[in-house]
């Protein structure tokens, strides 16, 4: 049944791109991955460290870091397939599109400008003099995804039942909650899939639902 859309809020990372974490990408593309980022996701998902620690543990690793070698990487990105196609077909639609992602603004801010994407949040590397200080301004935490999507609403003036969520992490489950229709592709937990009103491989599948 088709449903009066007005919004699409799109996760990042292992949503509309490959790469499930932009800051794996980073690290494993920067050799850090092995010696500290991967202790750093345990520890975190262990709850042994909270969601700010484990950003500045990351980025630490990456001080001193030129942002030219940074934005190389950022290029490097794949997009999930049908991504290019889903969002065209959105906007032929006049759905308004969002993307809300715990990971970081070098990659959210390349799939913003290929996407074009109006509205975008997410974690921020800073830099100084063209290379990485080691800081990191956490724009949007592990759970913090619901205050940013209840902002926007009201400022665009639609409801949540007006929206069309897509994430595949526990992170996006309270957009899944605050959404007419939620969709997880590739989920990376059951609660996930079973939150979500459509489980999906790619994209193309949401377009042969026929639900928008």
């Amino acid at each position: 049944m088709l449903r009066d859309i007005k919004l699409a809020v799109f996760d990042l990372d292992g949503t509309l791109t490959k790469p499930i974490s932009s800051w794996e990408h980073l690290h494993r593309h920067l050799g850090t991955w092995e010696a500290n980022g991967k202790d750093n996701l345990v520890k975190f998902l262990a709850k042994e460290i909270t969601y700010d620690e484990f950003a500045y543990l990351d980025a630490i690793n990456w001080k001193g870091t030129p942002v030219t070698k940074i934005k190389e990487i950022a290029a490097k990105i794949e997009y999930i397939n049908g991504a290019e196609l889903l969002i065209r077909k959105l906007k032929e639609k006049g759905i308004e599109i969002a993307l809300i992602s715990g990971g970081l603004s070098v990659i959210a801010e390349k799939v913003a400008r290929d996407f074009e994407i109006k509205y975008w949040w997410a974690n921020e590397l800073v830099e100084k003099n063209g290379v990485l200080t080691g800081e990191v301004k956490v724009h949007v935490s592990f759970n913090g995804k619901l205050i940013i999507l209840q902002k926007l609403l009201k400022a665009l003036k639609i409801k949540p039942d007006q929206v069309i969520s897509f994430g595949d992490t526990d992170g996006d489950l309270c957009l899944f909650q605050n959404s007419g229709i939620s969709i997880a592709i590739n989920p990376i937990s059951e609660d996930v899939a079973q939150a979500a009103d459509y489980v999906v491989e790619s994209f193309k599948q949401v377009l042969a639902l026929k639900i928008i």
